[in-house]
């Protein structure tokens, strides 16, 4: 598994939880992890006051070993890892052994080779309104995390936090926000119980965006998650949860087959 697939795979599993409700984290400090995005033109005077915030860095330009291998040396840390938003097939000829690339983001018109990358983490990017059974076919293939978008989901309102929480609800798979602008405490405290693990932000956005961002998030509360309900395995028209609990899903509004 890839640096921020393991990290994002450790925040997003939770203790178990006694009766409904919220569940109890571990003892061990945890808050959401912050990914610093560089849209393509980004300077190094624009991404440097970034990097010291940020637990990982993700070069959206057209993918290549070059692209990356000019941020490394901006980096203060060799630990952080750095990701490629491909968006387009020249990121399947980068070569899977470049030690540079940890994780791999793409849209679902990306190329479908990534996939086989098996030393990437792979994140994909959804909308929110993506039919149930589409998510967990994604999931399927073994995807590290999902991306949605601030613009298709807004994290100042109620109904972002539920789009969020049903992409991780019906998949288990760890969320990622991309935002496009400061948010306060208390939302991230709200999009980490609705199952958010991290957030990404441009930092073409500026310092105090990505500044007050960071911010928020070390001020947010962690002592609390909404706790998961179980897997479900549909028998027919009927699910069966891990805690005994039998759904009936008929006109749930959720297509449940992989189209």
């Amino acid at each position: 598994m890839s640096r921020i697939g393991d990290r994002l795979q450790r925040l997003h599993k939770t203790s178990k939880p006694i009766g409904f409700g919220f569940g109890a984290l571990e003892s061990t400090a945890r808050r959401m992890l912050l990914i610093a995005r560089m849209p393509p033109g980004t300077s190094a005077e624009q991404v440097q006051p970034a990097l010291p915030l940020a637990d990982a860095v993700v070069v959206a330009e057209e993918a290549t070993a070059e692209a990356t291998a000019s941020v490394v040396h901006l980096l203060p840390n060799e630990a952080i890892p750095i990701g490629i938003w491909a968006t387009s097939e020249a990121a399947s000829s980068v070569d899977d052994s470049d030690r540079s690339i940890d994780f791999v983001i793409t849209e679902m018109e990306g190329p479908s080779a990534l996939l086989s990358r098996d030393s990437w983490g792979k994140f994909v990017v959804v909308e929110a309104g993506l039919e149930a059974g589409r998510l967990r076919a994604i999931a399927d293939l073994g995807v590290d995390a999902f991306v949605m978008k601030s613009s298709d989901v807004d994290p100042k309102r109620l109904s972002g936090a539920v789009s969020c929480r049903r992409v991780h609800s019906l998949t288990g798979t760890p969320v990622v926000l991309l935002v496009d602008e400061a948010i306060q405490t208390d939302q991230v405290t709200s999009l980490w119980r609705a199952g958010v693990d991290a957030l990404m932000v441009d930092v073409s956005h500026g310092e105090a965006v990505f500044g007050a961002v960071h911010e928020a998030i070390c001020n947010a509360s962690y002592d609390a998650r909404m706790a998961d309900r179980g897997r479900v395995v549909s028998i027919g028209r009927m699910s069966v949860v891990e805690n005994g609990r039998v759904d009936d899903e008929e006109g749930d509004g959720e297509d449940d087959d992989y189209e």
